[in-house]
């Protein structure tokens, strides 16, 4: 690593030089924020009346835990998941009176208040210690007792509708999926109506590192979080320690003073209470959240009209930043003008400034792992993953000198197939010529796996691997999304998403809803109805998620659809 234009190899070092930064640095943020007097609760509304009252712990809900572990990295005890499992029975009747024993009197054990900090590397040079984010890595009663917290704390949430509506992170049967289509629905309700569309993409610095404790704590006492709930969580977040392990090198250990640790369960549940108010700063805009990633959206049809009115929003959003201690990061804030093709875009009438800096205006951006570009084509994504998936061919051509087919399928299902598959309901529907060259990779790939020639027609390929083509796989999650929005398996606001037909005799089937922009006939809402009402009766009958996913692939594999 490179600290200070010096050159550090000792592991030691190294571990103490990034603890030393995670520590740090979040308060020199904070230092730097300028003097702010507004009341951090300023926007928050709707208290919250009632109180959460943390229900005792019962046998079956401790073994239901248990048993749900996932297996990952020892925390600083070296206790493992598996070991838990393996003795649930063993240790059922004394956990469950240690965690009730807690809940009781709003105490966490100390030895469960411990971190063992791994560096993540994110992006930028390798050698640069800002450019990894600490990931705590706990031991494991303290994941025990941090889900029996979560699952009280989401059931009263969830119960009084507290969480912002179009907030996506971390929560059950929301995904970076919903929120784009979202975003994707607003944008297509813009372009019919002829207007422009301004989206601001926010990064914010350290998000989690700088929670302040103080502020924490009075929003979830307005959210009804009071007494001994929210004793436990103080105390839950007091005198926590840490340390950073490099390969088997250990760094000092230090007290956080600041912020939430990010690997915990709870704690990114603390950090959607903490930024819920937000979005109540402007009923002009719209907000898309994902845990820490903000965007703002408002349409118009002036263009110079918007922009005034992002930036006099904008200095409302700053000063809750600055009051909230959250850092923007003005450097990699972006915004972007979208519209349909034809649309001129004057950049005479785009300046967005906050706090007197001026911000870049991009062409694309990548929001929550899509690239967008500012007219929704989808051509700069798919050029994205196909570079992504080029790069993979070669992996593959390698491994097959030492793996047999199957062994190469499981390394396509790990590495390949989730590029071809992420968000495919949000892009799998735009210009054929666009999709081509994945079609195109896709079959490379059948071919590498198979060990057969270049021409081999693949056909036959798909059927021997059991594997879908991108038509079918398109089909397969588009099918998926409108299986749950009906069946009130996503987010309740896309409960309606869909309308079913009025007629009795096909009462299993979607009303067509009408655009008439070309761009805008790739969305879901357009074509989805088109694939569902195709579907054989029995699919759309399914009674359970899984029945229906089995019969689909079942469906779509024995099919004859064109490879």
């Amino acid at each position: 690593m490179k600290i200070n234009g010096n050159k550090i190899t000792n592991d030691q070092e190294i571990a103490d030089k990034f603890n030393n930064y995670y520590l740090n640095n979040p308060q020199e943020l904070c230092k730097k924020l300028p003097s702010q007097s507004e009341d951090p609760c300023l926007y928050m509304k709707h208290k919250i009346k009632e109180s959460l009252y943390l229900n005792p712990v019962t046998e079956e809900e401790i073994l239901k835990i248990l048993g749900n572990l996932k297996s990952s990295s020892p925390g600083y005890d070296e206790i493992s998941a598996e070991v838990v499992k393996s003795v649930k029975k063993t240790i059922v009747i004394p956990l469950t009176y240690l965690c009730n024993l807690s809940l009781i009197t709003g105490k966490v054990p100390h030895s469960l208040k411990i971190a063992k900090v791994t560096p993540i590397y994110k992006k930028g040079s390798k050698d640069i210690i800002a450019n990894y984010r600490p990931v705590s890595v706990l031991p494991v009663f303290s994941k025990i007792y941090e889900r029996l917290v979560y699952n009280r704390i989401m059931k009263f949430i969830e119960k009084h509708n507290i969480l912002h509506k179009h907030q996506f992170g971390f929560r059950k049967n929301h995904s970076t999926c919903l929120a784009i289509n979202t975003l994707i629905d607003q944008f297509h309700n813009s372009i019919e109506n002829g207007d422009f569309m301004l989206g601001l993409f926010m990064d914010l610095t350290h998000a989690f590192d700088t929670i302040s404790y103080d502020i924490l704590f009075s929003k979830l006492h307005h959210y009804g979080i009071r007494g001994i709930a929210l004793e436990w969580i103080r105390d839950y977040l007091n005198n926590r320690i840490q340390f950073v392990r490099i390969n088997q090198s250990n760094s000092f250990t230090g007290r956080l003073e600041i912020g939430i640790p990010q690997g915990s369960i709870l704690g990114p549940l603390l950090f959607l209470l903490y930024v819920n108010d937000l979005s109540n700063i402007s009923s002009k805009h719209s907000y898309i959240q994902f845990a820490d990633d903000t965007s703002i959206f408002v349409s118009g049809k002036s263009l110079h009209n918007i922009c005034d009115n992002m930036n006099s929003e904008l200095s409302k959003i700053h000063r809750w930043m600055v009051s909230n201690k959250l850092t923007l990061n003005i450097s990699k804030t972006k915004y972007m003008v979208m519209c349909s093709p034809g649309k001129k875009v004057d950049p005479q009438n785009c300046n967005i400034t906050v706090n007197n800096s001026i911000l870049e205006r991009v062409k694309n951006i990548k929001f929550l792992g899509v690239v967008l570009d500012q007219n929704c084509t989808w051509k700069d994504h798919i050029d994205y993953i196909a570079k992504k998936i080029s790069k993979c061919l070669g992996i593959l051509t390698k491994a097959r000198k030492v793996l047999t087919t199957t062994s190469l399928v499981t390394l396509y299902n790990s590495i390949i197939k989730p590029y071809f598959t992420y968000c495919i309901i949000i892009w799998g529907n735009t210009c054929k010529t666009y999709i081509k060259p994945l079609e195109i990779l896709h079959k490379k790939i059948l071919r590498i796996i198979t060990f057969s020639d270049y021409n081999t027609h693949t056909r036959p390929l798909y059927e021997q691997l059991k594997i879908m083509n991108m038509k079918e796989t398109h089909v397969y999650f588009s099918s998926l999304h409108i299986y749950k929005c009906i069946n009130h398996l996503s987010p309740c606001m896309f409960w309606h998403y869909f309308v079913k037909s009025p007629s009795l005799r096909n009462s299993f089937n979607l009303q067509n809803i009408f655009y008439s922009k070309k761009l805008c006939k790739s969305s879901i809402r357009f074509y989805g109805p088109e694939i569902w009402n195709k579907l054989p009766l029995h699919i759309k009958m399914s009674k359970t998620l899984n029945t229906f996913k089995n019969k689909m692939k079942t469906f779509l594999l024995t099919n004859n659809t064109e490879h």
